[in-house]
């Protein structure tokens, strides 16, 4: 299978939160969008590189039907849980292990302090010893772990 954003890889009970979002033309939320949490009105939308709130991604899911996380749709699901691992677009190259930041049209970017997550590898890389996680290229879809650790 080949993994789009939004595919998540790795997630527990208590990883995807539902959330509210704004509703009207293009506040359509697709799988694999970094999203921030607005700070003051408490609605997620696309993240860009200087959203101060918290961060999640939208997951692919089977209750992502057809109305779920569209423009008409009041709520999204959004994944937040440490640990949960999922498929998102990198805005620029990255290092195997860096920790990455959100940045504009909802992609992740390397960045060297900070961030919300870490990049494990891209599909099938980073499950097994022999198997290790590579640099990845501009506009990859990669894996990231949710949290620094």
């Amino acid at each position: 299978m080949t993994e789009v954003p939004g595919n998540v890889y790795d997630w527990k009970t208590g990883d995807i939160e539902i959330g509210k979002k704004a509703t009207g033309v293009g506040t359509a939320l697709p799988g694999g969008t970094v999203v921030s949490e607005t700070v003051g009105t408490g609605l997620w939308d696309e993240a860009t590189d200087l959203d101060a709130g918290r961060i999640g991604v939208i997951p692919n899911l089977a209750q992502n039907g057809p109305n779920m996380n569209s423009d008409s749709d009041p709520t999204c699901n959004v994944l937040t849980g440490d640990g949960a691992e999922i498929y998102v677009v990198n805005t620029g190259g990255l290092i195997a292990g860096c920790r990455v930041a959100h940045a504009a049209g909802g992609t992740v970017k390397q960045t060297t302090a900070g961030g919300f997550a870490v990049y494990v590898g891209k599909e099938g890389e980073g499950s097994g010893h022999k198997n290790p996680c590579t640099n990845a290229v501009t506009l990859a879809v990669v894996r990231i772990r949710m949290g620094l650790q």
